[in-house]
């Protein structure tokens, strides 16, 4: 019994397709009219369709058989945006492959024609979260309709308490890369002129140049003071305030979107951004890594 199998709750779904319909009255119309025309022919054809039942019940069975389904990879998730999950199927059966298997996430579905016995292989199926913050994830179903089509069986797949971390939703944004404050509250852009390692010049000391620029070796040679002059660079910075509570008439989902997807697009244009939540301020985020950790705070956030 342990080739047959079935998920973590033993036991496997069935249903008929209109198709097996279809043949099972097939069956009885010739069985019928073999008990009253008592012809053995159509005996012979009523014993292959109902062999044909039974063999489509115990294959599809097996089919499904010791198959095991693993969440391997989470990409980032956002509320109202669809999405992609990665799982792992594999065949643990010893000689027999699977055939023809679906793995069904609520509406989404994702086919797979073949799986060798002791392989695996990964399938990406989309999802969808109405929320941010923690989300469980929904059911999931593998479902197969091999060898016939007559039945359609499937087993529900136990993924126990796994929960998924969805972000605020991201909305397309427009930023004013200008040197002014832009039109949302409390958020500034700023410019800052720095410098860059590649040499521009050698220029005569100038009042106020600082003495880590001068070059000893050119100021010994004409016998006056010469400093180095470097090309400048413009680092761009923008600081992003979060308070909802001075946005109480607005909706708390959009204004945690605006500043998620203000983030998110300071990121995208290189920006480096000064991220103020309540008394946290997060300096300098400018990376992905960074950029998550802001994220899950407003994915968790409760006013």
């Amino acid at each position: 019994m342990s080739l047959l199998r079935l998920g973590k709750d033993n036991w496997a779904r069935t249903s008929p397709t209109k198709e097996g319909i279809i043949f099972i009255l097939l069956s009885f119309i010739v069985g019928f009219s073999a008990i009253n025309t008592n012809n053995n022919l159509l005996y012979l054809i009523f014993g292959v369709m109902i062999s044909l039942v039974v063999v489509s019940g115990i294959t599809s069975m097996i089919n499904l058989s010791r198959i095991d389904i693993n969440l391997v990879n989470i990409p980032d998730i956002y509320a109202l945006t669809p999405s992609s999950l990665i799982f792992r199927l594999k065949n643990d059966k010893l000689l027999i492959p699977s055939f023809s298997l679906t793995l069904q996430l609520e509406d989404a579905r994702s086919y797979l024609i073949f799986l060798p016995s002791h392989s695996e292989r990964d399938i990406r199926i989309k999802c969808f979260f109405k929320k941010r913050g923690w989300n469980y994830l929904p059911k999931i179903s593998l479902v197969t309709k091999f060898p016939f089509g007559f039945f359609k069986k499937w087993i529900k797949i136990d993924l126990g308490q796994s929960r998924v971390l969805v972000y605020p939703k991201i909305n397309e944004i427009e930023i004013n890369s200008g040197n002014n404050t832009d039109h949302y509250t409390g958020d500034t852009l700023l410019r800052k002129t720095g410098q860059s390692e590649e040499l521009k010049s050698i220029r005569d000391y100038n009042p106020g140049d600082t003495k880590k620029s001068i070059d000893w070796k050119s100021t010994a040679k004409v016998n006056r003071m010469m400093v180095k002059e470097y090309s400048a660079i413009d680092t761009r910075n923008a600081r992003i305030v979060f308070d909802p509570d001075t946005e109480i008439s607005r909706n708390l989902e959009h204004y945690i979107s605006e500043k998620a997807s203000l983030l998110v697009e300071y990121i995208k244009k290189g920006f480096s951004v000064d991220f103020i939540i309540g008394k946290k301020e997060y300096k300098a985020v400018y990376n992905s890594g960074q950029t998550r950790r802001i994220l899950s705070m407003l994915a968790l956030y409760k006013r």
